[in-house]
């Protein structure tokens, strides 16, 4: 069993919420590593990538930020860009787990559910970290009137539905040569992310390349203005 998991199953969520907020330096441990949901592989393929677009004018959006802790590495690694968090922070929308469930993905029950608002709000403070901005809702609600240009997208929401819409919505707002990051992509549990993915790069042939493919992630780069 992951070592992370075990504890919080252990330790009552708002006692472990309340002993890391009061203690700031133990998200830096390599037990915690800030709460993020990518595995130390993972979250080296995620600093490469972004690197690859902190010069490109715009900023960098994490769709799925659960406790913020892939928001907060990237706001190291990118000191100077607005990292845009955005997550319901309370679970999946009940609409995108049934539909999933008919595409065969094995969805946990209460998945992604130890979080709130009102805790990443106190965590990033407490780390004093200026350059996060949390947007709490769902994407349909956050994404639908975005203006904001960006350079760098991590999506890690999981489902097709949220994919989709994700990448549909983020997509006119990259800079030319900016990068999607996309987790779970070759997931065995959730189905529907690669779904999505592959479904939105065979719309869009001439505007879309494919950068990297690797610790069951994907990273798609556009190419024109299209």
């Amino acid at each position: 069993m992951n070592i992370r998991r075990y504890l919080k199953r252990l330790v009552p969520e708002g006692l472990l919420n309340r002993a890391l907020v009061k203690n700031p330096w133990l998200y830096s441990t390599p037990l915690v590593r800030f709460e993020a949901n990518l595995v130390p592989r993972q979250l080296a393929v995620l600093q490469r990538e972004i690197t690859k677009c902190v010069a490109l004018s715009g900023d960098v959006v994490e769709c799925g930020s659960s406790r913020c802790g892939s928001s907060i590495k990237m706001a190291q690694w990118a000191p100077h860009k607005t990292i845009f968090a955005l997550d319901s922070f309370e679970g999946f929308n009940p609409r995108d787990v049934e539909h999933d469930q008919r595409l065969g993905s094995r969805v946990p029950l209460g998945a992604f559910t130890s979080t709130s608002y009102e805790y990443v709000v106190q965590k990033v403070r407490a780390l004093d970290i200026a350059n996060v901005v949390i947007i709490p809702g769902f994407f349909e609600d956050t994404l639908a009137h975005w203006q904001n240009p960006l350079c760098f997208a991590l999506i890690d929401c999981d489902l097709e539905l949220p994919v989709r819409f994700c990448l549909t919505k983020i997509f006119p707002w990259l800079v030319p040569g900016g990068i999607i990051l996309i987790d779970d992509y070759d997931s065995d549990r959730y189905l529907g992310g690669r779904v999505a993915c592959d479904s939105f790069i065979r719309e869009r042939p001439y505007a879309v390349r494919l950068v990297a493919h690797e610790c069951g992630m994907l990273a798609i780069q556009k190419v024109t203005t299209a």
